[in-house]
């Protein structure tokens, strides 16, 4: 208990300080000397965590007992990220009136850093609210299940963006006007991009968009429309902050976290909530300190486009359900909080309860009872 706190009094104020660092290193007019990667924590390392937790239970208790352990082990966590999404996704309409929109899309990444303590739920944190009970003889089938779910959710996520990337790319071409590459240019060296990303115009694009995860495979690919060099510089500007946030692996983790919680119909909606909320802080940052007829500039820009954002991909104008709002707060924006200290409490928060869901078959849990018993044999 003592040591999850402490750690929670650590990580917590860190996330909280590393926001509020990010924001102005994004709002820096001398950007040369940040990081390139403004976001708050990499995406893919919950992830990762849970396929080397996964590989180590497999090495040493072999692949049935591992296996069993495994989900015996995270399967309260899955839960308990569900139930985050669904409280974040009740509570969001009130955060966007009170809080920056970068702070919003932050909170869908907090349960990243949930690796931290997550192998810490033994040593007393604070006990179970909520106790589902589960028959041990149905734990291999419920596992199955789940995993079929999770491998079938991912695997079409995942061939999804491919097919998406392949139709999206199989016509396209490098521009070639040096006014337009040199806007391009200039935007990512301002940025302190080292490697290059290529730009593309694609007949089968309705609104420019990045796709790609790694800066290996990213493109910025545009429609066949006639912009102004104004307007290619606030596409540029816009699409540039989605790269330097890694907001395509944001929205990868948040399909990742779908996968794991398959049978949450809200996860559903969270999902495409999170794309809304990358937007918005673009948008958001993009017209910090800017006058009304840009506003309006950019505004007219996102009617003229929008469009549709499949796969792993982060668009100018994707979501046409969310675009009156957008417009609203672009023409009309509101004094908001930065949310640094609300990044903070958030994740106190969720680290503190992370333990509040167990599965049990009796007084101990379905964890200490395959665990204790593979060891024991």
């Amino acid at each position: 208990m003592i040591l999850t706190i402490f750690l929670t009094l650590l990580v917590a104020p860190a996330a909280s300080w590393g926001f509020y660092l990010r924001i102005q290193a994004e709002t820096s007019l001398n950007y040369r000397h940040s990081r390139r990667l403004t976001a708050l924590v990499e995406p893919f390392m919950f992830p990762i965590w849970l396929v080397i937790w996964l590989l180590m239970f497999i090495f040493l208790l072999g692949f049935q007992t591992g296996w069993q352990a495994f989900f015996a082990s995270c399967a309260p966590l899955f839960l308990y990220i569900g139930a985050y999404y669904v409280i974040l996704l009740c509570v969001l309409p009130l955060l966007r009136r009170l809080f920056s929109a970068r702070a919003c899309a932050t909170l869908w990444l907090l349960p990243n850093l949930l690796y931290f303590t997550a192998n810490l739920k033994n040593s007393g944190t604070l006990p179970p609210l909520f106790v589902i009970t589960l028959p041990r003889r149905w734990l291999g089938a419920l596992g199955l299940v789940w995993a079929a779910g999770f491998v079938l959710v991912l695997l079409w996520q995942i061939v999804s963006h491919f097919r998406y990337r392949r139709f999206l790319l199989r016509n396209a071409k490098p521009i070639q006007d040096w006014k337009i590459l040199s806007s391009w240019e200039s935007e990512q060296r301002s940025r302190d991009v080292k490697r290059l990303i290529p730009l593309l115009v694609s007949d089968r694009a309705c609104t420019p968009l990045s796709i790609g995860c790694f800066s290996r495979t990213l493109r910025l690919v545009l429609p066949h429309l006639n912009y102004t060099q104004e307007e290619f510089k606030l596409i540029f500007q816009h699409e540039m902050r989605h790269i330097q946030r890694a907001d395509t692996r944001t929205k990868a983790f948040l399909g990742f976290c779908t996968a794991l919680c398959w049978f949450n119909p809200l996860m559903w909606v969270a999902r495409r909530k999170v794309a809304d909320d990358l937007e918005l802080s673009c948008d958001e940052l993009v017209l910090t300190d800017t006058d009304e007829h840009t506003r309006k500039q950019y505004a007219s820009l996102l009617l003229d486009t929008a469009g549709s954002g499949k796969g792993y991909t982060t668009c100018l104008s994707a979501a046409a359900s969310s675009l009156r709002y957008r417009l609203k707060n672009i023409v009309k924006p509101r004094e908001r909080r930065s949310g640094s200290i609300l990044v903070g409490l958030v994740l106190f928060a969720l680290i503190l309860g992370s333990s509040t869901i167990a599965l049990a078959d009796s007084p101990d849990t379905v964890q200490a009872l395959v665990f204790d018993q593979a060891l024991a044999g």
